[in-house]
């Protein structure tokens, strides 16, 4: 079967949407609820659903806030026909098969129902079968074991491709079966009857037997155990004990030497701190001695500072006093200058007559009126050229006058233009022309006006014309403008202060000049004696400093020493108290283990007992299962006797029932050996196919008889069952076992292979190789990919349907 078109309509999330697909790769591309999976949905209702289905799941194919009625359509070709079939579910519930090429068109529902049965692999009602084989849904990859484990038409069609049957051979072996259970009633060990024949009593007699048997086998197997195992246990507990022993004293040992050895070091280290504080205590003292000296030194230095420090500062204040009286007077001279030069600008302003911008502009304004004045009546006027190319006789009329005209041949003679010109050469040239403005002689008017009172305005300022009073303008305006900036200059000397102010102030410096003049100047750098002063706080700062931190000193060692007879007396008891030690350490023996040693051996003694514990318990035990049950070798030997009776006779009896049951036997056994090799090809597949998703990193697979996973093996390690696999890793073998499948089942015709999403667990690299996979099934089969990644954008040769 090949899926060619699928109409959906009124379809959960897809409203009215037609796919066409390939025989090859196809890949439905869209984000999430956009109606991917809606696909899948719509192929099982389309194949496996009747049209008048009431099942709670029909009603939700409606799409959200409507009633319309759902539909799907496919068509697609099988065996060399071409199918259309298409349903219409819950209002109007119809179905229709069509196949022209074999004159098919029924609305039937059985006979569509058993006419697409014939074209699926693996068909059954509810199409659970072809999703666990050929339809992987989204999320449903990793549990396709379990799935074909319980896909009873996967293994059903697969055994009837093995056997070459048509019909179906578990019901004749469900038949054969039942006429043999009515021959064994009583007799079969499975099943429990209410009354049982003699076999099965026999049966359970053995059994029962044969149960008490083991249990007393085991239970000597156990005792004779239990009393090896103890007399090993004691021995090593003994042997455990001794080492325990050896390992205390010998620790004992070197904790009281190393105790010992600590004694007499710190007793050293006292005996020596004593010293070297006593040592430090005089070096204190002297220390103190000699900075109270040194700060009585710096405490005179600083005195004889700060009064150069004042007369230089009094002196620096006299020359600055100076420096501003002088810098008041260059002031006062140069506001002097400024005035001067106002009273001048003065001077040149009152010759000028005054002149307003209004004037200068009503004068400009007559001036550019004139110039268009002008420039209209020049672009008014015309000029006309006439050449006679014969003798010409004729009239002109210009401005109403008229006047006669004679042109000799090749005469040329031009005539200006000013309102209307009229030209008339009989038999040779009619014009007339009109110039370019109707008012001319008014504009002539209006400009002689104009000149006549630009003429009266220029002459009252004593000009020519418009641009000598623009630089009379110009010259008024820039006496304004020097005139502003003598001000701002010496509104700038000043600082907002007025004349009489500096007066004032030039008058005190005068008179603070001559109070505070110093009787003899000084040479000194205040700067550096400033420094100097600085330098020398610094260095009593940290005399204090460091005189306090010897008086703290000093009280600490008399704290902690004491006196001086006090120290004497420590000094001499600290020495007594080292001796001691010394004698207490050579009386031991010397047993000197470092810290890491140490840490060892108790580690391993603390190993040691608790191993001692746990072995003391599980003699404990042993002894406990000896005391409460013992079981010896003549009553094993007895019960043993008794079951191979009981045996013998179920066999007896057993034998007697064998030739009735030999049909069933030999069916069976047929059955078997044609089974043998039933999952032999489904290996060979999912070995080479795991072998390429992987890289070869699970290379051999056994399958159960009913297609579950049994062992697969990884470089040398034999792997039981799926459980121990990493998601992904289950992805990948349960992709091959279904490709292995599909490809078992489509030997007379291959049948589409549809995706959900089912690479999502799939890392980059086994994805790419997954992907390349199925582009080479889709040399074969019809692949139908559904997802919202981009990664099979780059197929090569794939059709891609977006959504």
């Amino acid at each position: 079967m090949v899926i060619t078109s699928l109409h959906i309509r009124n379809f959960r999330a897809i409203h009215d949407r037609v796919f066409a697909f390939t025989p090859g790769f196809n890949v439905v591309v869209g984000p999430n609820e956009t109606g991917k999976s809606t696909i899948l949905e719509a192929l099982l209702a389309v194949l496996f659903r009747n049209a008048d289905s009431t099942a709670r799941d029909v009603g939700r194919w409606r799409p959200w806030g409507t009633m319309a009625d759902p539909f799907v359509r496919i068509e697609f070709e099988a065996g060399g026909e071409t199918y259309i079939l298409e349903k219409t579910f819950l209002g109007a519930k119809t179905a229709r098969l069509q196949c022209p090429g074999l004159r098919l068109d029924t609305s039937n529902k059985d006979l569509i129902m058993e006419q697409v049965s014939k074209l699926i692999p693996v068909f059954d009602r509810d199409g659970e079968s072809l999703q666990r084989s050929f339809w992987i849904r989204q999320g449903e990859l990793e549990s396709t074991m379990q799935a074909i484990v319980e896909a009873s038409a996967v293994r059903k069609n697969m055994r009837r491709i093995v056997l070459g049957l048509d019909g179906d051979l578990d019901a004749i072996k469900k038949r054969l079966q039942k006429e043999i259970d009515d021959l064994k009633k009583g007799i079969d060990v499975s099943r429990v009857f209410k009354h049982p024949g003699d076999v099965r009593r026999k049966y359970d007699a053995w059994k029962e037997c044969e149960k008490r048997l083991k249990e007393k086998e085991q239970m000597f197997r156990d005792s004779r155990e239990d009393r090896s195992e103890l007399i090993r246990l004691d021995e090593e507990i003994r042997e455990l004990s001794a080492a325990i022993e050896l390992d205390e004293h010998v620790i004992a040992q070197a904790e009281a030497w190393m105790n010992a050895h600590g004694r007499l070091e710190k007793a050293r280290r006292e005996l020596e701190e004593c010293i070297a504080g006593v040592r430090q205590f005089e070096k204190f003292v002297a220390d103190r001695s000699d900075l109270k000296e040194k700060q009585n030194h710096l405490r005179e230095k600083r005195e004889r500072l700060k009064r150069d420090i004042d007369i230089a500062e009094r002196f620096i204040r006299w020359q600055e006093n100076a420096e501003k009286l002088e810098t008041n007077l260059k002031l006062r001279k140069e506001v002097r200058d400024i005035e001067e030069k106002l009273k001048e600008l003065d001077d040149q302003q009152a010759s000028l007559p005054p002149l307003s911008k209004d004037v200068f502009r009503d004068a400009k304004k007559l001036h550019d009126e004139i110039e268009k004045a002008r420039n209209r009546l020049e672009a008014s006027q015309m000029k006309v050229l006439v050449h006679a190319y014969r003798d010409l006789r004729g009239s002109v009329v210009r401005d109403d006058e008229d006047e006669e005209w004679n042109l000799a041949r090749g005469e040329e003679r031009n005539v200006g233009v000013n309102e209307i010109l009229r030209m008339d050469f009989p038999d040779a040239l009619s014009l007339s022309v009109r110039s370019g403005i109707s008012d001319a002689k008014e504009v002539w008017r209006r400009l002689q006006a104009d000149q006549v009172s630009l003429s009266k305005l220029l002459a009252t300022y004593g000009v020519a014309t418009i641009d000598e009073l623009a630089e009379h303008m110009e010259k008024q305006q820039a006496l304004a403008n020097r005139r502003k900036e003598l001000e701002t200059a010496m509104r700038s000397l000043l600082r907002d202060h007025s004349i009489e102010e500096l007066e004032e102030s030039i008058r005190v410096r005068r008179r603070r000049h001559e109070e505070e003049k110093p009787e003899s100047t000084s040479d000194m750098d205040v700067e550096e004696l400033r420094r100097q002063y600085h330098e020398s706080e610094l260095a009593a700062v940290r005399i204090e400093e460091r005189l306090k931190e010897l008086e703290r000193g000093l009280a600490a060692l008399e704290k902690k020493w004491g006196g001086t007879d006090d120290r004497e007396k420590q000094q001499v008891s600290l020495a007594a108290s080292a001796a001691e030690a010394k004698a207490a350490l050579e009386s031991l023996e010397p047993v000197a283990l470092n810290d890491e040693e140490m840490f060892r051996r108790k580690k391993e003694l603390d190993e040691k007992r608790k191993k001692f514990r746990m072995l003391n318990e599980e003699a404990m035990r042993i002894r406990g299962r000896l005391e409460r049950g013992y079981v010896g070798q003549d009553e094993v030997e007895l019960l043993r006797e008794e079951c191979e009776e009981r045996r013998e006779e179920y066999e007896r009896m057993r034998r007697e029932l064998d030739a009735r049951v030999l049909v069933r036997e030999t069916i069976g056994h047929a059955e078997t050996r044609v089974l043998e090799h039933f999952t032999e090809p489904v290996e060979k597949r999912v070995v080479e196919l795991l072998g390429r998703l992987t890289r070869d990193r699970y290379r051999d697979v056994k399958l159960e008889g009913n297609l579950s996973v049994k062992t697969l093996q990884s470089a040398n390690v034999v792997v039981p069952g799926t459980n121990d696999l990493s998601t992904g890793a289950r992805g990948q073998l349960a992709l091959a076992l279904r490709l292995a499948i599909a490809d078992y089942l489509s030997v007379d015709e291959p049948h589409p292979i549809i995706l959900d999403d089912a690479l999502v667990h799939f890392d980059e690299e086994r994805r790419s190789d997954a992907l390349e996979l199925l582009r080479e099934f889709s040399t074969r089969h019809q692949v139908i990919y559904l997802t919202c990644h981009d990664y099979l954008s780059g197929i090569d040769g794939a059709n891609m349907i977006e959504m």
